[in-house]
């Protein structure tokens, strides 16, 4: 009988001893959760979740134009934006492009592993960065204009998504890289590089997206870059940045509640080019380029609204968009002019730099007439091709008339265009931080 009682005694401080120790691990477990949710919610810059950040953010984004507010018109009518379906997600291989200039050779980016290549259709793999390199991507861009096509640029740190626990949700990079042997090896771009790797100092050091301008002339090497709170425009492959970001950043310095960008792209249409914008507030647009200046409009404000928009694709041949939304599938839709995405009201209201060209087509001269609404500005212009390339046609700057509706800021010059074959062509014209590309047309008679 005591010894019954004592085998009792024994498997019941067993139990206790070993719920205890379950306990004991499923506050252990509880804890390392909710550290690990702290670290992927914090600002990086206080190691605190800010107050009321999504009811924040989206309180800002309704202080943006949005299309239907721009153009009453769309009040109540579709927009061309349909759903197409679920949204799934990928594993850890963020970075994939395919080279324009060979199928064969496809490149992926690993956001611990760094750039591998194929060059037989993915049958095969190797790396492109050396062990001591740092071998992060999360993002990757080809410059697909002729002559260009063997420059890449990659960028590095991952904002969400990884799964590696305790060590917080943020796996920091180290800026851009570039590639001019069609990424066989990299380089750092120095502008974006020296954040400190144990802990947050720059936004470079989270790249969600990077877009190469197609539209540039053959001397100059565009490319944007999404980063953590910022857009940035570079146009010297790199050499030097500026903030494009606008009215989506509530303060210039990239602090504030406004949305972070995911996704950029840029959009040949036949009136010009419009920049699209995907953000953790909905979809934007602008067709002009104005540094802290650029006016973004969101687009689709019934359909996608405040929805996080994590990334897109454009089909420029017809001018589709593919959009993927985080939790509400996909949206498409198509965009041939700039009226189509902005509102043609809000470009009249709101353009700090206005481009028009006049006759338009024509087989003999075009008149290109500038106007700036802000302080006069060294004025560069430059006439391409559908594929990008710089055309030689004779420019004459006109001396401007007296007129009420010219001003010191009103430049005009004059395109022969009677030795150009016919067809569509680009008038790209930048000055200080604007940029801003009309399209031309050459009569067939040429």
């Amino acid at each position: 009988m005591h010894l019954f009682k004592l085998l009792l005694i024994g498997f019941v401080l067993t139990l206790s001893n070993r719920a205890m120790g379950q306990a004991s691990a499923m506050e252990h477990g509880a804890s390392a959760r909710w550290q690990w949710e702290l670290k992927r919610l914090a600002d990086p810059e206080t190691g605190n979740i800010p107050l009321n950040m999504r009811q924040r953010e989206l309180m800002y984004v309704s202080t943006l134009p949005k299309n239907t507010d721009v153009n009453p018109l769309a009040m109540g009518q579709s927009t061309g934006w349909i759903h197409r379906g679920p949204y799934f997600i990928g594993g850890r291989t963020r970075a994939l492009g395919i080279d324009v200039a060979n199928t064969k050779r496809i490149l992926a980016g690993s956001v611990s592993g760094g750039m591998w290549l194929s060059e037989d259709d993915g049958k095969s793999w190797h790396p492109t960065q050396a062990t001591n390199e740092f071998r992060s991507a999360t993002c990757i861009a080809q410059d697909n204009r002729p002559n260009h096509q063997q420059r890449w640029y990659m960028g590095t740190g991952e904002a969400y998504g990884q799964s590696a626990g305790a060590r917080g949700a943020y796996y920091l990079g180290d800026g851009l890289f570039s590639s001019d042997d069609s990424g066989k090896s990299w380089q750092a771009i120095t502008s974006t590089s020296g954040g400190n790797p144990l802990s947050f100092s720059t936004g470079w050091q989270l790249v969600w997206n990077l877009a190469v301008d197609a539209s540039a002339n053959d001397t100059a090497n565009e490319v944007y870059a999404a980063i953590y709170n910022q857009i940035q425009r570079s146009a010297n492959g790199g050499k030097t940045f500026n903030k494009a970001a606008g009215n989506l950043e509530q303060f210039a310095t990239g602090l504030g509640d406004g949305p972070s960008v995911r996704w950029l792209s840029i959009l040949p249409v036949s009136d010009g080019t419009v920049y699209l914008a995907a953000t953790s507030a909905g979809f934007f647009a602008t067709d002009t380029l104005m540094g802290v200046n650029t006016k973004w409009v969101q687009q689709a404000s019934g359909e996608i609204g405040n929805m996080v928009c994590d990334m897109f694709d454009v089909r420029v041949s017809d001018g589709t968009i593919g959009l993927a939304t985080h939790g509400n599938g996909v949206f498409s839709a198509k965009i041939v002019k700039k009226g189509d995405i902005l509102g043609s009201d809000y470009l009249e209201k709101n353009q700090t730099i206005g481009v028009t060209a006049f006759p338009n087509p024509s087989s003999n001269n075009i008149t290109v007439q500038l106007n700036m609404k802000s302080q006069s500005l060294n004025a560069r212009i430059s006439l391409l091709d559908v594929l990008g390339r710089t055309v030689n046609a004779p420019l004459k700057e006109l001396a401007l008339g007296s007129s009420n509706s010219q001003t010191m800021n009103d430049k005009q010059w004059n395109l022969d265009v009677s030795q150009l074959k016919g067809g569509v062509y680009y008038v790209r014209i930048e000055a200080g931080n604007y940029l801003k590309t009309i399209q031309i047309q050459v009569a067939t008679d040429n």
